[in-house]
C-alpha cells in the first residue's frame, strides 16, 4: 500500500474539460403525447397485461353491478332484506348453540353457585381482579432484572 503514495500524480491537461464538453451533444427533448407512455415496451410485459386485465374486469363488474342496481331497485331491496334476515337468523342460532354448549359444561353448576348472590358475585369479581393484578406485578418483576442497582428490561 505504501507504493501507491510514491506513484506520480496524474492530472488532466489544461482545457481538457472544455474539449470534452464541446464534443458532448445533448439532444433536444421530444414532446410525446401522454398516451404514448402506455405503449412503452416496459409496460407491455405479462405482469402488466395481467394487472390491467384484472383492473378492467373489476371496473366492468362494478359498473355492471351499479347499472343492475339502478335498473332493479325493488329486487335489490328484497335481496338485501332477505340477506339481513338470514344473517340475523344465523347469528341468533349461533348464540343459542353457544349458550346451550356452555350450559352443558361440567363447571357451570359451580359457577352458578359461586354467582348465586350479589355478595358472592362481588367477592368473586374482587378476587379475580386481585389475582390478575398480582399476576401483572409478578410478570413485571420477572421481566426486570436489577443490574448494579438499576432495573433494566431485557428481551
Amino acid at each position: 500500500m505504501a507504493w501507491l503514495g510514491r506513484l506520480p500524480l496524474l492530472a488532466p491537461s489544461d482545457g481538457f474539460a472544455d474539449r470534452v464538453m464541446r464534443n458532448v451533444a445533448i439532444p433536444a427533448p421530444v414532446a410525446r403525447a401522454p398516451w404514448r407512455v402506455l405503449v412503452h415496451p416496459s409496460l407491455l410485459g405479462a405482469r402488466w397485461r395481467a394487472m390491467a386485465a384484472g383492473v378492467g374486469l373489476a371496473v366492468a363488474g362494478a359498473g355492471l353491478s351499479v347499472a343492475w342496481s339502478l335498473g332493479h331497485p325493488d329486487q335489490l331491496a328484497s335481496l338485501l332484506s332477505s340477506l339481513g334476515n338470514e344473517a340475523y337468523r344465523f347469528g341468533w342460532t349461533g348464540l343459542q348453540a353457544l349458550v346451550a354448549n356452555l350450559a352443558e359444561q361440567p363447571w357451570t353448576g359451580a359457577a352458578r353457585t359461586l354467582l348465586s348472590s350479589p355478595a358472592r358475585a362481588a367477592l368473586t369479581l374482587g378476587t379475580g381482579i386481585l389475582l390478575y393484578a398480582s399476576g401483572l406485578l409478578a410478570m413485571r418483576r420477572l421481566l426486570t432484572v436489577p443490574t448494579n442497582g438499576v432495573a433494566r428490561a431485557h428481551s
